[in-house]
């Protein structure tokens, strides 16, 4: 028995508790969460869809390219450093491309947020704090068999 199905997707847990009319029933097993159809993927957006998309057994490809954006961010008037009203910033970013059949599917991560003024040690650090986030999720996409070329900041 499964509960309620959105998105092509099996939703709920182990033991759970819908609601079905104006009765409540307990389920007792509930299918892990899984796919449909690959054509399913167009409202995904996160890393976390197509892992859980390749929990279900489908197999399709990914590859990842990093960014390294100068953005000016807005600061509340006499709230900044030397009184500037934008801070130039600099994002560290990845575009994660997964392709499923003919489907070409993007999501974008931010991985750090800094300032372009840091200091060459706090750019290192902050390099290191984004590596080692990317890191984590390489490994989240390992663990379920997604492979792809693994590219630091």
């Amino acid at each position: 028995m499964q509960a309620a199905s959105t998105n092509g997707f099996a939703c709920g847990s182990k033991m759970g508790i819908f609601q079905k009319g104006t009765r409540t029933q307990h389920i007792t097993h509930i299918k892990e969460v899984t796919m449909a159809t690959a054509s399913d993927v167009s409202g995904f957006g996160r890393l976390e869809d197509f892992i859980v998309f390749a929990k279900s057994g489908s197999k399709f490809s990914a590859s990842v390219d990093l960014q390294k954006q100068l953005v000016a961010q807005k600061a509340h008037p006499g709230h900044s450093e030397e009184g500037k009203d934008e801070l130039d910033m600099v994002i560290l970013s990845a575009l994660f491309t997964f392709k499923v059949g003919s489907d070409y599917r993007k999501v974008a991560k931010v991985y750090m947020l800094s300032s372009s003024g840091a200091s060459a040690d706090e750019a290192k650090v902050d390099t290191s704090i984004a590596n080692t986030r990317l890191k984590e999720d390489y490994k989240r996409l390992r663990d379920v068999n997604i492979a792809l070329d693994e590219k630091f900041f």
